[in-house]
């Protein structure tokens, strides 16, 4: 007799990098409750796009939801990650936190591998546009993020010590002698003062789930711990992450070089500061600032040394 269906419905708050890391642990809870029905709600429901074990909702767009499962005793988990002791101490990946709150007891087992499928107009469209920017510069091609949710606003950068315009600007002035430049940016984010042919930007935000595909066909990645390195490791791009306050043991994944900057309270904070305190540091921000820009521009010289421009341009 088949066991009886029980449905389980989760729910994550917080932005793009959160909702990528938690991909993972929906494949292993189907393997871990195969009989059960998954739900979940999120802002971000285009990550979960065709995913094979996880019904996904967008917050606030289903007038009978509550009445199709809620009131149909269902198990509903709202814990958030960020509040686990263990994640908060810098001893579990974000993903490994999903999978704790979320009642996994082998939660370390967990592989720390996104999983998200990019819709193929997007793969099509990014594929030639990065091929065609290769083409036209005959150079491997990095994308480079060097902000990533950060509060703009009247020309003010609000930081959270995540961001150092100044560090990314000396980084891609030289790397742009040897590679081409993709920026990963908002229209509304501030340029890099740099000008450039081989510098570019695209002329309209793309949606988000495009930056999957340009991230897949560019042979490098090189950014802050935001949405793109996230991005990098489900494609499986190699990558630089630069950490300030946040410790990478909580968002780095396989295969990617982390920059560290110096202070006495290096990665002090995983994003658990209240708004008003978040955009403060009585250590100025030492933990990005102290960042030599020659540490990432050597470890991006490394990779590519190790290979053949052939072998890194065929994507």
């Amino acid at each position: 007799m088949a066991s009886e269906k029980t449905i389980r419905i989760f729910s994550i708050s917080g932005g793009l990098g959160k909702n990528i890391a938690a991909t993972p642990v929906l494949k292993y809870l189907k393997e871990t409750y195969p009989d059960d029905e998954l739900i979940l709600l999120t802002a971000w429901d285009n990550i979960f796009y065709n995913n094979p074990y996880v019904k996904v909702f967008r917050f606030n767009e289903y007038k009978y939801f509550h009445e199709d499962y809620i009131e149909n005793d269902a198990i509903i988990i709202n814990n958030n990650p960020y509040d686990d002791l263990e994640y908060r101490q810098g001893k579990i990946h974000l993903t490994q936190a999903f999978a704790k709150v979320w009642g996994i007891k082998d939660y370390k087992k967990v592989e720390l591998k996104p999983y998200v499928n990019i819709p193929i107009e997007f793969e099509v469209s990014a594929r030639k546009e990065i091929y065609d920017m290769k083409n036209k510069f005959k150079q491997p091609l990095i994308v480079v993020q060097y902000l990533g949710a950060t509060k703009y606003e009247n020309g003010i950068i609000y930081p959270s010590g995540r961001e150092n315009i100044d560090l990314f600007t000396k980084v891609i002035a030289n790397l742009s002698q040897r590679y081409t430049i993709l920026l990963m940016k908002l229209a509304n984010q501030p340029m890099i003062n740099i000008k450039k042919d081989n510098i570019l930007t695209l002329t309209k935000d793309a949606h988000y789930m495009k930056w999957f595909a340009y991230i897949k066909y560019a042979d490098f990645f090189v950014g802050i711990d935001s949405s793109g390195q996230h991005m990098a490791a489900t494609v499986n791009t190699p990558a630089v992450v630069v950490f300030g306050r946040t410790n990478p043991n909580n968002l780095s994944y396989k295969n990617q070089i982390i920059i560290t900057g110096e202070c006495e309270k290096l990665h002090c904070n995983g994003g658990f500061l209240s708004i008003p305190t978040y955009f403060t540091c009585k250590y100025n921000y030492k933990c990005m600032t102290t960042i030599d820009e020659n540490k990432i521009i050597n470890a991006v010289d490394k990779y590519f040394n190790k290979k053949q421009v052939s072998e890194v341009t065929h994507k």
